[in-house]
């Protein structure tokens, strides 16, 4: 855990209110105007409008004074007190150079009680009055402390997008340099500390139960700091292959009763089945040859292909884990060709990040020759995601970019071959979510359940991708 000292801020506009500054920038617009251009109701327009007069964005006229239009410039509708300091917190995991995605404003110490040395405390749960308080003690996680690793503090760019993060919850969106450095040096970022503190992160892990008092089979985890279930901490437990944790998870919730009145254990047991079958039938002999990071992935995009279809393809969980997976999988590909190809990457880099003229050029010119598809066009989100830094871009567009570039030093890459044709579904799944938030939470909702043809398109899509892949490596 880093603390950090900024300027006091809050995330001042949303949606509506955005919508509404950008009609009052024209003189002269009343809020009938804008209900008739919106589709709103007028009196909500009024209440917006009144917010945006209260937070000295409107004049008495009901249009933008100075103030309105330089928040219409910021990156984010930020409203910065420069008067007066607050600490926050930002936090990275002890064994990966990762970062929780949201920027946190507050922390609540748990209360602790310590029974006997060399052993960890129990959590007081709740209180019984006179008598003796409720504990528990919850499992700790002591083999990321022992694969502990010191990384780099995170920089002042980091704790900018984390607090953007906050503010938009998954909404995917690139920032040029410019509106970065302003907002950077209104926040004033100071670090308190140069080394992290390490903390512990108390959270609850949880079988979500129905109406017909059955239980769904995958279990959930809540967000330690209330963002509702947290797909990618789960991911990230799964991924670090903590047994002793998955085990212990597996024993707490095997008599539950779940779906076609199987107890869990039987359920999963047939799961799995079903996911070695369907590995075994769609994909080719030489799986087992890839990264071991890759054939996890695709095994939970079946697990969670199975869920969907148990479940009529109506059910977020499964179909947030599906997305998220599938964009796990394709930006470990394009992760492994950059290693390999690192040289032709640094020239991207070196050629091209600084000067938007040439990478907009760049990508134009590999389009008119029909590389990846009959469309000479750039697709608008890579012209986009093109605007900002791609060597410090972190979202699977920024990589998919990079890697088109390439093109102009070596053309020798396999995956220019299996990218034909199909980069335009390659670019629809990279949208899906932003998996680089590594925060998503199901609370959150920003998708509707995938539908059953956007299920089974994207799951055409990554079993051809990969097994041309496969064969070709």
């Amino acid at each position: 855990m880093y603390r950090i000292e900024t300027n006091e801020f809050e995330h001042g506009l949303n949606f509506f209110q955005k919508l509404v500054l950008k009609f009052k920038a024209k003189p002269g617009m009343k809020d009938e105007t804008i209900a008739e251009f919106t589709g709103l109701d007028a009196k909500l327009v009024g209440i917006v409008a009144s917010e945006l007069h209260s937070k000295g964005l409107l004049n008495e006229y009901g249009s933008l004074n100075e103030k309105g239009k330089e928040k219409l410039l910021e990156v984010d509708g930020l409203i910065i007190n420069s008067g007066k300091r607050k600490i926050g917190y930002t936090f990275k995991f002890t064994n990966q150079d990762k970062l929780y995605p949201y920027y946190i404003n507050q922390v609540f110490p748990a209360d602790l009680i310590d029974n006997a040395k060399d052993q960890h405390p129990k959590i007081v749960t709740g209180t019984k009055g006179d008598g003796d308080d409720y504990t528990d003690l919850p499992f700790f996680l002591d083999e990321a402390l022992k694969s502990k690793e010191n990384y780099n503090r995170p920089s002042e760019r980091e704790v900018l997008q984390l607090v953007q993060n906050t503010n938009r919850k998954g909404i995917q969106s690139e920032t040029d340099e410019s509106k970065i450095e302003k907002l950077s040096a209104q926040l004033s970022i100071r670090f308190l500390n140069d080394q992290p503190e390490i903390v512990w992160a108390c959270t609850y892990v949880y079988l979500y139960q129905n109406d017909d008092q059955t239980y769904e089979p995958d279990w959930r985890i809540l967000d330690p700091f209330g963002f509702g279930d947290n797909v990618a901490l789960k991911f990230y437990i799964n991924n670090q292959a903590n047994k002793n944790l998955l085990e212990s998870i597996q024993r707490r919730f095997a008599d539950a009763k779940t779906l076609g009145g199987k107890i869990l254990s039987d359920y999963q047991e047939q799961v799995n089945k079903l996911i070695e079958e369907r590995l075994l039938s769609d994909f080719s002999m030489g799986f087992n040859s890839l990264d071991k990071n890759l054939q996890m992935y695709l095994e939970t995009i079946i697990k969670n292909l199975i869920l969907l279809e148990n479940h009529s393809y109506n059910n977020l969980d499964a179909s947030v884990s599906f997305s998220l997976n599938l964009q796990n999988a394709l930006e470990n590909i394009l992760k492994q060709d950059k290693e390999r190809r690192i040289s032709f990457y640094e020239l991207v880099y070196s050629d091209l990040d600084n000067d938007l003229s040439k990478k907009k050029n760049g990508l134009i010119g590999i389009y008119r020759q029909r590389l990846f598809s009959s469309n000479t066009l750039v697709p608008q989100p890579l012209l986009n995601v093109s605007k900002s830094s791609l060597l410090r871009g972190t979202s699977l567009l920024s990589y998919l970019a990079s890697f088109v570039l390439t093109y102009n030093y070596d053309n020798k890459s396999v995956l220019f071959n299996i990218l034909k044709d199909r980069i335009e579904l390659f670019i629809e799944v990279a949208q899906l979510r932003n998996e680089k938030g590594h925060g998503q939470t199901s609370s959150e909702k920003a998708l509707k359940s995938l539908t059953k043809e956007d299920v089974q398109k994207f799951y055409g899509f990554i079993k051809s991708f990969l097994n041309d892949y496969i064969q070709n490596n």
